[in-house]
C-alpha cells in the first residue's frame, strides 16, 4: 500500500427522508450525509480533538518506504480509537451540533442550514436561534449566495412556525 487517503462520512438516514420529503429544503444533500472527513489532513488536525482524542498516522511522507502491514495497523488503530468517537458523536444532536458550532473549520457555517433542518428533525426548535445567530456572526465574512438563498427559505419557514 503507497497511497490511502483514508475518508468517511457519517449519514442519516432520518434526514435523507426528511430532505426527500421537503424538496424546497434540499442544498444538494440528497444523502443525508451529516459529516465526513476527507483524507488524512482531517486525521491529523483537531477535527478529532473534540474529547482529546487525535489520530496519529505514520509521520512518514512515503508510505512506499513502510510496512503494508504496519500502515494498515496504524490504520485500524486511528479508525477504532478516534474515527468511531466521530461517528459516536455524529449520531446524536447534540453531538453534532458541538462540533460544527465549535468551529473546528472556518467554513463549519455552511452547515447551518443542515443544523436547522436538524432542530426540526430532532425537535429541538429551542435551538433554532442560537443557530441563526451563530450563522449570523459568520455570513458578513464569508458572503455566499447559495447559502444565503437556503438560510432564507428556513428563516421564513421559523417566522411562519413563530408567529
Amino acid at each position: 500500500m503507497c497511497i490511502f487517503n483514508p475518508s468517511f462520512e457519517v449519514r442519516n438516514s432520518n434526514y435523507r427522508k426528511y430532505l426527500k420529503n421537503n424538496p424546497a429544503l434540499n442544498h444538494g444533500n440528497t444523502l443525508g450525509k451529516i459529516g465526513e472527513t476527507k483524507g488524512k489532513h482531517h486525521w491529523d488536525s483537531t477535527l478529532f480533538a473534540l474529547d482529546g482524542s487525535k489520530a496519529n498516522f505514520l509521520k512518514s511522507v512515503d508510505f512506499s518506504k513502510k510496512d503494508n502491514i504496519e500502515l494498515s495497523n496504524e490504520i485500524a488503530k486511528n479508525i477504532s480509537t478516534v474515527g468511531f468517537r466521530f461517528f459516536h458523536m455524529m449520531s446524536n444532536f447534540d453531538g453534532i451540533l458541538n462540533f460544527y458550532l465549535s468551529g473546528y473549520s472556518s467554513t463549519s457555517y455552511q452547515k447551518a442550514p443542515m443544523l436547522i433542518d436538524l432542530c426540526y428533525l430532532y425537535n429541538r426548535t429551542e435551538k433554532l436561534e442560537l443557530i441563526f445567530n451563530w450563522f449570523s456572526q459568520k455570513e458578513n465574512r464569508y458572503p455566499n449566495h447559495w447559502l444565503e438563498k437556503h438560510m432564507m427559505i428556513r428563516k421564513n419557514n421559523y417566522l411562519q412556525h413563530n408567529i
